[in-house]
């Protein structure tokens, strides 16, 4: 290899050289107690590289070895004449010892424990009975803010903000999950990774309940509130 530029600095300065051990060609000596350093490709990258390392003198080298600072014409001196190592086999990089051995995390289980916190149900579940005889006779003006779902044993969920008068179970609904009012689940954690864990697709829904049981709801199973349906969804139950 025929070096085209040199460069020294103090041998505190080392740590700094390792940001160049993967150059090709770049060779490290110490002499004079000083760390010198050449290689055969100068760019503007280098310079700005060596020029960061504080006490670092940057040179070009002639033909004969002449070494000739940047910058400038007359040479104040020749490469040192010793044994040159390999940059990359000189900086040696190690990985640190481990200082401890991680634990697996212990398994934890998904409760339902009573909360103080107040927030506003939005779910409410009730019969079809008691929901048809309200729908059937409430003004459409408050049956728009809410959509339901009936099961096949005629029990009815309405969903929306404020929920109707009907005696029932009311639930609070935090990204598609519903525990009973007055309930949170336990650890606590983001709504988000509830859902996540639950495997929830978009726009379904999860009813936790505190005996430790979950059903989903997919969003087609909800309609619109109104009287005509209601009461064609009355009347297809038998």
């Amino acid at each position: 290899m025929t070096p085209t530029w040199a460069a020294s600095a103090p041998l505190e300065s080392a740590p700094a050289f390792a940001q160049l051990r993967d150059l090709d060609g770049v060779a490290v000596c110490v002499s004079g107690g000083r760390i010198w350093l050449c290689g055969p490709q100068w760019n503007d990258s280098l310079d700005r590289t060596l020029r960061s390392v504080i006490g670092c003198e940057r040179f070009m080298v002639t033909a004969q070895n002449a070494l000739v600072p940047v910058g400038r014409r007359l040479s104040c001196g020749e490469l040192p004449k010793t044994v040159w190592t390999s940059l990359s086999r000189w900086i040696a990089l190690s990985v640190p010892h481990r200082m401890f051995v991680a634990s697996r995390p212990t398994p934890t289980t998904l409760s339902l424990v009573r909360s103080s916190e107040e927030r506003e149900a939005s779910l409410l579940q009730t019969t079809l009975g008691a929901w048809t005889e309200y729908a059937v006779r409430a003004p459409q003006a408050r049956l728009k803010r809410w959509t339901f779902a009936v099961s096949a044993d005629q029990s009815c969920l309405i969903q929306g903000v404020p929920l109707p008068p009907l005696p029932g179970v009311r639930y609070t609904l935090a990204d598609g999950v519903a525990v009973p009012a007055g309930w949170a689940w336990s650890p606590a954690l983001d709504a988000a990774v509830i859902r996540s864990w639950l495997g929830l697709k978009p726009g379904e829904l999860a009813m936790l309940s505190p005996a430790g049981t979950c059903e989903k709801l997919p969003p087609e199973a909800f309609v619109a509130a109104t009287r005509s349906a209601a009461r064609l969804t009355a009347e297809a139950m038998p």
